[in-house]
């Protein structure tokens, strides 16, 4: 069976992109709307390279890069319907990061769940007088008119999360220019120097990690000071236990040295004014 010219190029493209990435990532764009995803593919140049990819295609040049790349075939398990390649010289982490800082707002449709409480700022509008004071007021905004436009008084949640947005709500959030879905490409998976790294754990925050690597340094270090295992950081401690150990060991055996002197001496003044008193007694 010939394969057309098309896939051809497309498998050498993607190969190409493949070959020269520090991060190869995958973003499901299921849904998303063609404007958007070019508004988003723009602010990425030069940042990170993207490419819509064909299943069957991307799977057989995951094939043939597998020895050079070991463990990059895993990436199928995480295709989606709709794919995109987005292959960046930055970790995953950074790259999650561009994706974030690079998401477009746009209107949400009616029917469609709030991603969030949706408020309504107190401010001017653009809308004079008429009936579309009854309107706000259905939607339980305070209004009131000023310099000839109404003006809402006090800012005010129309829709709350998880909601459906009425049509009316809609069409207003559309009029007074308020754009609360928030759209990025979201990774499903990202490839990273021999590793396949999913999306659970590419979406845990930058200090959320820090966090782990503290408990763990100071988890391993507990357990180095409890087997007495010398390392950069936990020989302070230890020779500080040590010397005790020793100081104490020292004392116990009235072995006199210039660190068990002052105790010893303290110990035998304390027992010669013990037999003194006893002698006066």
């Amino acid at each position: 069976m010939m394969v057309s010219e098309a896939k051809l190029r497309m498998a050498e493209e993607i190969r190409q992109l493949l070959l020269g990435a520090r991060t190869v990532g995958l973003a499901d764009i299921t849904g998303y709307e063609s404007a958007i995803i070019k508004r988003i593919r723009r602010q990425l140049l030069g940042k990170a390279s993207t490419k819509f990819i064909k299943k069957r295609v991307f799977l057989k040049v995951l094939e043939q890069l597998k020895d050079k790349y070991p463990g990059i075939e895993k990436l199928a398990a995480h295709l989606g319907s709709q794919n995109m390649l987005i292959v960046s010289q930055q970790d995953p982490f950074s790259l999650i990061q561009l994706l974030e800082e690079t998401k477009v707002c746009t209107y949400v449709k009616p029917g469609q769940p709030a991603p969030k409480d949706i408020e309504i700022p107190a401010g001017p509008t653009p809308f004079r007088p008429g009936p579309i004071l009854t309107e706000l007021k259905k939607l339980g905004l305070k209004t009131r008119v000023d310099k000839g436009v109404i003006v809402i008084s006090e800012p005010a949640v129309v829709v709350r999360a998880g909601e459906p947005v009425p049509e009316s709500v809609a069409s207003l959030l559309q009029k007074l220019n308020i754009k609360p879905v928030e759209v990025k490409l979201e990774l499903r998976a990202a490839y990273y120097e021999g590793m396949i790294i999913p999306r659970e754990i590419l979406l845990k925050t930058r200090s959320a990690w820090l966090e782990d690597v503290r408990r763990a340094i100071e988890q391993a270090k507990l357990l180095a000071l409890g087997v007495r295992l010398p390392t950069a950081l936990t020989v302070r401690e230890l020779v500080f236990f040590a010397c005790q150990q020793a100081r104490l060991l020292a004392a116990g055996a009235k072995y006199i040295c210039k660190e068990t002197l002052p105790a010893l001496l303290a110990q035998a003044l304390r027992t010669a004014e013990y037999i003194r008193s006893k002698l006066q007694a």
